[in-house]
């Protein structure tokens, strides 16, 4: 049991430019860790982390800024704070030959599980990495984050649950994120709203710790990405539009900087979609079955010819 120390954080505290109030495991080259449960420090979602930016047990390094930039900008920030962008660790290089596995996060306790951040444009990615069994009971933010040009990512055997936002993302910066696949992991309610661990429905608008507010979520999540990625033998527990969400740099949609290659083919097979105990009418499949796809910049649950990504692997039709 690793206990994180210091003073509580949540709705009123304003993380970047601190990088002390981050708790965990920040990842290097070559590295092994595994087998214990960590309890972190947070009560509620930072006040300037509705774009997220990390607070995971488990980072890779790079920016402490979501895209790299002077805080404050227009996409992700508050108004009037700026300085410059700060490194987690390493120089913000990105890290190869990593596993980790066996660890449990403290329900309600961090941002997010696992947080791979963008690294500057010039800086190694990260590549090789692999987060093995990784169980969270609940999360401020997202669950499992991989954000930035990362290649080589692999998420399995995870079970997570109770997120604020999405649960597990695939954040691609540009089309660039590459070969990272999910498989056998579980999702369960990627949402907190308010009376956790009960979950009625997909939109709540009296959420203050989670900031979101009325801002529906989904099992899994992609934000753009090139080739190689998959979506493989996962399951979904209730859901605002489908077991995977499909977001990209198209009019309406917040794709958030992240976009899908014209050759993009993300492979989706042996994925399942369940509702939920007691789940409300905003979440999909109160009263017909979730679909595994759903392209959110047009809104549909079946591909068609000049929509991206195009999808294998037999789940979507």
């Amino acid at each position: 049991m690793i206990v994180a120390l210091g003073r509580p954080l949540g709705r009123r505290d304003v993380c970047r430019n601190f990088n002390d109030c981050r708790r965990g495991f920040l990842l290097n080259d070559n590295t092994y860790v595994g087998h214990f449960t960590f309890h972190g420090i947070d009560v509620g979602r930072w006040a300037d982390n509705q774009c997220l930016y990390g607070g995971a047990p488990l980072e890779t390094p790079g920016c402490q800024d979501s895209y790299c930039r002077a805080h404050g900008d227009p996409d992700c920030g508050i108004g009037g704070q700026s300085g410059p962008d700060l490194c987690t660790a390493g120089g913000c290089e990105g890290v190869r030959n990593v596993l980790v596995e066996d660890v449990e996060v403290a329900a309600l306790t961090t941002q997010t599980a696992v947080w791979m951040p963008l690294n500057p444009p010039g800086n190694q990615s990260c590549s090789n990495v692999t987060f093995r069994r990784i169980v969270s009971g609940g999360t401020w933010a997202d669950g499992v984050n991989v954000h930035g040009e990362h290649d080589n990512v692999r998420v399995e055997q995870s079970v997570i649950s109770n997120t604020g936002d999405d649960g597990f993302a695939m954040w691609s910066n540009g089309d660039k994120l590459s070969n990272v696949v999910f498989a056998n992991n579980t999702m369960n309610f990627p949402r907190w709203d308010g009376h956790w661990p009960a979950q009625v429905d997909c939109d709540d608008p009296a959420r203050p710790d989670v900031a979101n507010g009325t801002w529906g979520v989904n099992c899994f999540a992609m934000y753009g990405g090139g080739r190689g990625n998959q979506l493989l033998d996962n399951a979904c527990v209730s859901t605002k539009w489908g077991f995977v969400a499909f977001h990209g740099a198209h009019p309406g949609d917040l794709g958030f900087h992240g976009s899908f290659s014209d050759t993009a083919v993300v492979e989706l097979s042996g994925n399942a979609v369940h509702a939920g105990r007691g789940q409300g009418p905003a979440c999909c499949g109160e009263a017909t079955q979730c679909p595994i796809c759903w392209w959110q910049s047009h809104r549909r649950s079946n591909w068609t010819t000049g929509i991206k990504p195009q999808v294998s692997g037999g789940d979507c039709r």
